[in-house]
C-alpha cells in the first residue's frame, strides 16, 4: 500500500496495487490513440467491473486514460478509482504471458465536502474492493498474481 500525504503531513490518499499475468485479454492498441496513447486494458477493466457489480459495488462505465482503462466505484459520497494498465511486453504480442497492473486508489477530495470526514471509510472501501479484486484473480486459473503492494 502506498500512502500519500499533503504538505502538512496529513494522509490524503492510498493506492493499492497488484500485478497479474494472463492471456485472457487483448494487448492490441485500442481507443483514442492521440490523447490517450491507445493503451490496451478495456477488456480487463470490463471483466473486473462485471464481476464486482454483483458483489454490491456501484461501478461507473469504463473510461480510457493515457495509462490504461478504469472505472469509479461509488459508495455514498465516497469514490474509489480502479485502473488497469498493460505493464510488460509489446503491444499486440502473441507470445509470452502479458503482465497487467491493477491499481485501487482512494483520494480525499478537498472539493467534495461529503468526503471531508470520511477518510477512514474511503480507505476501507478501497481495501475491500482491492481484496475482492485479488480474490477474483486468485480464483481464476487463467490468471497468475505476480505481486501486490
Amino acid at each position: 500500500m502506498i500512502v500519500f500525504k499533503n504538505s502538512k503531513g496529513v494522509k490524503n490518499s492510498i493506492m493499492l496495487s497488484l500485478r497479474v499475468k494472463t492471456k485472457l485479454f487483448s494487448t492490441a492498441l485500442e481507443g483514442d490513440r492521440d490523447r490517450c496513447n491507445g493503451m490496451p486494458g478495456s477488456q480487463f477493466a470490463k471483466w473486473l467491473k462485471t464481476r464486482l457489480s454483483p458483489r454490491g459495488y456501484n461501478c461507473s462505465e469504463v473510461t480510457q486514460e493515457d495509462y490504461g482503462w478504469g472505472f469509479w466505484i461509488t459508495e455514498e459520497k465516497l469514490t474509489v478509482w480502479v485502473a488497469v494498465s498493460y505493464a510488460v511486453g509489446d503491444m499486440g504480442e502473441e507470445d509470452g504471458e502479458p503482465e497487467w497492473g491493477i491499481m485501487v486508489e482512494f483520494e480525499k477530495n478537498p472539493l467534495n465536502p461529503g468526503q471531508w470526514f470520511k477518510g477512514k471509510n474511503g480507505e476501507a472501501l478501497a481495501k475491500r474492493a482491492f481484496l475482492d479484486i485479488d480474490s477474483l484473480i486468485s480464483n481464476d486459473p487463467q490468471m497468475d498474481r505476480v505481486e501486490w503492494s
